[in-house]
């Protein structure tokens, strides 16, 4: 039997549609991917998948039936996922559903689970969140060498959408430091916005601890790393925070601690069934939103940052990053060449 998968996607969303593609593969079919560059490279080493193509990344409304009927001929099994999820559970300002009552968007689009919702439209079971991202040995190799020796925590620098970037991130890493003996990973899919928000990092930094070379901690820098890299590091280091972005999905179901802070979507839209995962949202009316995408004004902002992340204090963040050290420290399957000096608080 032959199934086609149809996602031309981001780095997530790609990540996401891997969870069905391995129930397909499960179930006995011979899965084909039809896809983004981006998805090509995050998945090209999922065993489930036997073939990837890469397809025109724009095609007119007009012509698109035709398309899909070309592209699938052929096939026992078609699963489209192509706006499962934006548009359909995450609403943007083209859907109707977009206008309907902040109370009526929560109850039906915030208790959809993304990835659920993608193991229906591909006719398999949604027994358990399958989502992986399947690194080379070379990339695991490199990765645990550079960040052995000490607890490592990740840094998702900011997201696929504007309100997605947390305005007290550099304040947060600073605060961080001065506190433990670790190595920060500064992590980014999008290297121009990330490259701004590094230099006010290290300048916040800079300005509360003053020497960057302190021999208690390290910081490092992969804003410009390769993507796979990338996403290897975030499934390796010991704690991961930012938000809902790919570095995230990279590591849903990775044994390390997570912290994601949400903005328009909920637990159960996103990090429901992730491992180790803690979740932290904006408490206010607006939030969350379930809109991917906004009509100017249809945001709250506060000193012009979204409201929903502008909400999230240093404090809410620190605590459970605190807690996700000591459960690493606790924990007896760690690392075994972790050095647990990063026990000792800075003064």
């Amino acid at each position: 039997m032959r199934a086609i998968v149809i996602r031309y996607a981001s780095i997530g969303d790609a990540l996401q549609a891997s969870s069905p593609i391995a129930e397909l593969h499960d179930a006995g079919y011979e899965v084909d991917l039809l896809t983004s560059p981006i998805g090509e490279e995050v998945l090209r080493h999922d065993p489930h998948i036997a073939r990837i193509d890469t397809g025109p990344p724009k095609i007119r409304d007009n012509d698109y039936g035709q398309y899909l009927a070309e592209t699938t001929a052929g096939y026992d099994l078609v699963a489209n996922l192509n706006y499962s999820v934006e548009g359909e559970i995450a609403l943007e300002p083209i859907n109707r559903n977009y206008y309907l009552p902040h109370p009526v968007r929560k109850s039906i689009y915030g208790t959809m689970n993304y990835v659920e919702r993608q193991h229906l439209l591909s006719q398999v079971p949604f027994r358990r969140n399958r989502q992986w991202f399947y690194e080379t040995d070379d990339e695991k190799f490199d990765v645990a060498a550079a960040i052995q020796g000490c607890l490592s925590v990740g840094i998702a620098l900011s997201g696929s959408h504007e309100f997605k970037k947390w305005r007290f991130l550099p304040d947060f890493c600073a605060e961080l430091l001065k506190k433990y003996r670790i190595r920060l990973v500064l992590l980014g899919a999008l290297e121009a916005q990330d490259m701004l928000i590094e230099r006010d990092i290290l300048a916040e930094i800079e300005a509360k601890i003053g020497d960057l070379d302190c021999p208690g901690f390290e910081i490092m820098s992969m804003i410009s790393a390769p993507v796979r890299m990338s996403l290897t590091m975030a499934c390796q280091v010991d704690v991961l925070i930012g938000p809902d972005t790919s570095l995230l999905n990279a590591a849903a179901m990775r044994p390390n601690r997570k912290i994601i802070m949400l903005t328009h979507n909920t637990p159960t839209n996103i990090s429901r069934d992730w491992k180790n995962t803690v979740s932290i949202s904006a408490e206010l009316p607006c939030a969350p939103c379930l809109r991917l995408r906004h009509r100017k004004g249809d945001c709250p902002q506060i000193d012009d940052k979204a409201a929903c992340t502008s909400a999230i204090s240093v404090a809410r963040v620190m605590a459970e990053t605190e807690r996700a050290i000591a459960l690493v420290s606790a924990s007896q399957s760690a690392r075994p060449e972790v050095q647990r000096d990063y026990l000792a608080i800075r003064p």
